[in-house]
Formats: C-alpha cells, structure tokens, sequence
C-alpha cells in the first residue's frame, strides 16, 4: 500500500513539475501574483535553466530509483536523493519566504509533496527493516 501512495505523490509531483514548465514558466505570468514574482525572480533560473526543469528531473529520477530499489546500491542512492531532495525542497520553500518575499502555490505543492514522499518513503523503509529483523 505504502508503494501505490509513493507512486501516487511521485506522479503529483512530476504532474506539478511538468505544469510549471511547459505552461507556466515558458509563458512567464501564473495566475497568482505571488507565483508570477517568484517564477520571474533571479532564483527561478540557478545555473540558468528553470528550476520545474530540475523538479522533472529529480521525479524522474526517483522514479527510476524506486522503480530498481530492491538492489541495495539502488536502495542507499535512493535514500540519498530523498534527502538531497528534502534539503533542496527546504531550500526553494525558504528561498520563498524569506528572500524573495512571495510564495508560488505550484512551487509550494511541490515542497509540500517531496516532503510528505520522504516521509511515507522513510516510513516504508523503517516498516521493511523492522519486517526483515523478526
């Protein structure tokens, strides 16, 4: 069941990730003032390619994770991408608030879902541990 709700909030984010950019991001404007100013902040572009670019990427990548998770090698790269991605997560989420002042509600749904995957993942993770000790 955990497995199906992991698959679920991974296909969220890449549904979230994939709106902001193929129609929010290319055309510039949100329907949200607040979404607007954070998608048209110099913070939007690190590295200069949009950061829903990097949210594609990142769900793509945990999916090819979980997808091949039963090799121990996959499984710890796994459970390094889910923090790279909390730590990441956290940082855009602060980036926000904080610095530019304005929150995105798509940028904001995808924060909220790499949270909510790692802990459903980690919780999965503890439940399978404590299921190979008895």
């Amino acid at each position: 069941m955990r497995k199906k709700l992991l698959w679920i909030i991974l296909l969220l984010m890449l549904a979230d990730a994939l709106y902001l950019q193929f129609v929010v991001t290319p055309y510039g404007s949100c329907t949200e003032k607040a979404c607007d100013t954070v998608i048209k902040s110099a913070y939007a572009k690190p590295f200069g390619f949009p950061l829903s670019l990097l949210g594609v990427i990142s769900s793509f990548v945990l999916g090819y994770l979980l997808l091949f998770e039963k090799n121990p090698l996959i499984k710890k790269l796994t459970s390094y991408a889910v923090i790279l991605g909390v730590i990441g997560a956290s940082v855009f989420f602060f980036l926000q608030i904080i610095i530019i002042k304005s929150l995105c509600v798509f940028c904001f749904v995808y924060d909220y879902l790499m949270f909510l995957f790692a802990i459903v993942y980690y919780s999965y993770q503890r439940k399978l541990s404590f299921e190979d000790q008895q």
